[in-house]
């Protein structure tokens, strides 16, 4: 079949790019025709436009000198980090677009956020084009692990979701608790379903893209996806006590990627490149702690918001503990090593239930 995916496929994001690259290519390996429908609106594109970050000076020009300074000495990193993705998209992504006015057999819808309430996108409110509700020439629309972020929706939001859903032919998600709100809203079954990226395991992640070692020595890795999770004083001494260097990336680039150890040009090879060889990782992401797994490494992760999703992922693995509250204390001591020989089955039946959606398709 010819089948086009509607997500977030330019998004400079490392989980968000990768978890179309993956869904393209497990469709592909099930013998399709994949293509990522172009759907990119224009706030998507200026909020990734590293501009804004320069542009932002001139619609706020009383800010505070530091944040002058902030922004200048951010702006040519931001600008490195930028070609990385960019890069990557030419070679993972480019090559499998189909506009919106092409005639498909079947559009799958996900995975990611595209069911979410972004303040930068439509205004803060659902965009009706990721529900099926679009000029794409299609008579199946199917989604598979969407995501809402939050399920907290108030009765118009409600009334929107009981006209759209009942545009798709079948509905999968990431998250346990959009379950029954999709039940709620539209009389729909919606079945429960990885996130993309886990659909791939560790040999085809390596099979798919460059992954090495990029530092060399022994490392702890903290990727930040949320501001303020984890005790940054607890990392550093779990770090000294077993004799790593702790590499930082961020979601946001900030003056402590010139002054540290935090690591600004990143782009999405890089990025599973580090999880794939740290000793231990650290998150406050959802893709940081799904690539942890994938590449069965020790981790800890943390939410202040958004921890629906990284609760469904751990719950089917068993790996509940490694949740911790936010700014939470530990020893190096008390963390003891994740065995992934039960894990390994656990994920290898998550994924084969998963798969087994996309192949009813």
């Amino acid at each position: 079949m010819k089948i086009g995916i509607v997500t977030f496929h330019r998004a400079d994001n490392f989980g968000a790019m990768l978890q179309a690259v993956a869904l393209r290519q497990k469709l592909s390996d099930l013998g399709h025709e994949v293509f990522f429908v172009d759907y990119w609106p224009d706030d998507h594109k200026a909020f990734y436009n590293p501009r804004r970050i320069i542009n932002s000076l001139f619609k706020h020009p009383i800010s505070f000198a530091h944040e002058i300074v902030k922004k200048v000495c951010v702006y040519p990193i931001a600008v490195k980090r930028k070609k990385r993705f960019t890069d990557f998209a030419k070679k993972y992504i480019m090559p499998y677009l189909a506009t919106t006015a092409e005639s498909l057999d079947a559009v799958i819808y996900g995975s990611d956020q595209i069911w979410a309430r972004f303040s930068f996108l439509n205004g803060g409110k659902f965009d009706r084009f990721y529900f099926a509700d679009n000029e794409i020439r299609s008579a199946r629309h199917i989604s598979y692990a969407a995501s809402m972020g939050s399920t907290k929706v108030d009765d118009d939001e409600r009334r929107f979701l009981a006209s759209v859903l009942k545009k798709f032919e079948k509905i999968s998600v990431r998250e346990a608790d959009m379950i029954p709100l999709v039940k709620e809203t539209s009389g729909l079954q919606a079945e429960l379903v990885c996130d993309p990226t886990l659909l791939l395991p560790s040999a085809e992640w390596r099979k798919l893209l460059d992954v090495k070692n990029i530092i060399n020595e022994p490392y702890a890795l903290f990727y930040e996806m949320q501001l303020g999770c984890f005790d940054r004083s607890a990392m550093r001494q779990f770090c000294k006590e077993r004799s790593l260097k702790l590499i930082t990336i961020t979601a946001f680039l900030s003056l402590n990627t010139l002054v540290s150890d935090e690591l600004g040009v990143v782009g999405p090879e890089e990025f599973i490149s580090l999880i794939a060889n740290a000793d231990f990782v650290f998150t406050s992401s959802f893709h940081g702690l799904a690539f942890s797994i994938i590449f069965e490494r020790q981790f800890l992760c943390s939410y202040k918001e958004k921890g629906e999703r990284a609760k469904t992922l751990l719950n089917a693995v068993g790996l509940e503990s490694r949740m911790l509250p936010v700014r939470a204390r530990f020893k190096a001591g008390e963390i003891k090593n994740i065995d992934y020989t039960s894990i390994g089955s656990k994920m290898d039946d998550y994924r084969k239930s998963s798969l087994k959606f996309l192949q009813t398709i």
